[in-house]
């Protein structure tokens, strides 16, 4: 009876970790390329060597995908090696002389300082991220919550990402201007125009940029006379527009860019089967709610966004759908050659 009941816990217990971690999955596995992915998945698959004292390098070849990952970025390239050593240790001590190296748990260790760097290397983007909210002051409880919630999980630093380091970017349909900021924050060198026909976001805006190279504009897209720039970000922006207006923004757009100049666009793909219609429905709520002040305009495919670029004569790339998200919004890339 006694041996029952530990077995029945030590199941529920097991479960409920693997429901914990699929929670956490659905949380911070959205996008294969963000570095949440590679940490979350090295921690899980690493899990097992911090329980015991016996490690096998079976753990860091199931890791490997992560390490790849890991190592494409700069912060990760001290752990990835601090783990390389610690599993040449490893082998390195099955000589009699070096035993008791592996008998101190070498690979232990090296597994353990791996993960620690990990977390280590999550922290200057955690702390970019709260001295963007810091810099917006007053707003409801709603609104602080939303702005941080989307700061977190809008995927702005990826975004930011396919942007030149240097020159001007027009942040077009800014919002609450989030990304903007993340623009200037990762690379001081760029300057943002950011456009939005809401007085008040923009004031908000204008408020928070003060000090840094952001300019902001109230003034109507349908309006606005672009300057020449090296790039222009339409985020969550075209499908308030009628098809007519959203072909003369991306016309307008890919005009002013420079030469090597980037067109970043993200938007619903009305091919995502249930996706669409869960992010069409959430659209309608916010539209008609009031929280989003604009209507609903054309929808399209994202190889439709990809081919409207191409009439531009950009060089259309898709990127890949972000991972476990229920949304279907897609990015497409738009290079000029």
């Amino acid at each position: 009876g006694t041996l029952r009941a530990v077995d029945t816990a030590a199941g529920v217990t097991t479960w409920g970790l693997v429901g914990i971690v699929f929670l956490l999955a659905l949380v911070f596995l959205r996008d294969t390329q963000q570095p949440s992915y590679a940490l979350l998945y090295a921690v899980v698959v690493l899990l097992p060597v911090l329980m015991t004292r016996y490690a096998w390098p079976t753990h860091y070849l199931m890791a490997a995908p992560a390490l790849v990952l890991a190592a494409r970025r700069d912060w990760f390239a001290r752990p990835v090696l601090i783990l390389f050593l610690g599993t040449a240790l490893f082998y390195a001590a099955h000589a009699k002389a070096l035993e008791p190296i592996g008998q101190a748990g070498c690979l232990l260790i090296a597994a353990v300082v791996f993960v620690g760097l990990l977390l280590a290397g999550q922290r200057p983007r955690k702390r970019q991220r709260e001295a963007i909210l810091m810099r917006y002051r007053g707003g409801s409880l709603r609104t602080r919550f939303y702005r941080s919630l989307r700061l977190a999980h809008g995927g702005f630093e990826r975004l930011a990402s396919h942007f030149p380091k240097e020159g001007l970017i027009a942040d077009l349909g800014a919002g609450a201007g989030l990304l903007a900021h993340v623009l200037v924050a990762e690379s001081p060198e760029r300057r943002v125009l950011a456009v939005d026909h809401s007085v008040q976001r923009a004031r908000a805006l204008r408020a928070s940029a003060r000090g840094l190279p952001i300019e902001v504009s109230d003034e109507s897209m349908e309006g606005l006379v672009f300057p020449r720039c090296h790039g222009v970000a339409l985020i969550d922006v075209l499908h308030y527009l009628p098809a007519d207006d959203q072909r003369d923004l991306l016309a307008r757009s890919a005009h002013a860019l420079e030469p090597g100049g980037v067109l970043v666009l993200r938007d619903p793909d009305a091919h995502a089967g249930w996706r669409f219609r869960l992010t069409r429905l959430h659209e309608r709520i916010a539209t008609t709610s009031g929280w989003t002040q604009a209507s609903l305009g054309r929808f399209r495919s994202v190889h439709g966004w990809a081919a409207q670029l191409e009439e531009q004569g950009l060089v259309a790339e898709i990127q890949p759908r972000r991972f476990l998200t229920p949304y279907a919004d897609r990015t497409v890339i738009g290079r000029r050659p």
